[in-house]
């Protein structure tokens, strides 16, 4: 697991002002974390194709989880998400981001909360 490149990721994202009004988590999402909207960024479990000791190619997994009442907008925002890394894959520590699948959800949690999820694929120097 690599916290730097999970924060080069949201920073990427954040640079674009996708994350705003979103809490943003690393690795692992409980309730007691938090309530409110927030997106949750994790290893994949996947180190992706073809690594080696000069560049990786790591799955990352987004999960947005907004409000009962968000559901519409949280959809909108992953959109843009997935846009956005389309047309701007390239940041900092980043040679190469882009989204390996379609949004997934909404999914919904017992309390109503909607949840999205989108797999992401990173190429990177040894990180």
């Amino acid at each position: 697991m690599s916290a730097t490149l999970l924060q080069r990721v949201s920073a990427h994202l954040a640079a674009a002002n996708l994350l705003d009004g979103y809490d943003v988590q690393y690795f692992r999402y409980t309730d007691a974390n938090a309530q409110g909207p927030l997106v949750m960024l994790r290893m994949a479990g996947s180190e992706g194709a073809l690594t080696d000791f000069t560049v990786q190619y790591p799955d990352v997994t987004m999960i947005m989880i907004a409000t009962p009442t968000t559901a519409v907008s949280a959809s909108e925002r992953m959109r843009q998400i997935v846009q956005y890394l389309r047309q701007d894959f390239q940041g900092d520590g980043l040679l190469y981001v882009e989204p390996l699948s379609a949004v997934m959800g909404p999914y919904y949690m017992e309390d109503g909360r909607p949840w999205f999820q989108l797999e992401i694929r990173v190429i990177v120097n040894d990180h």
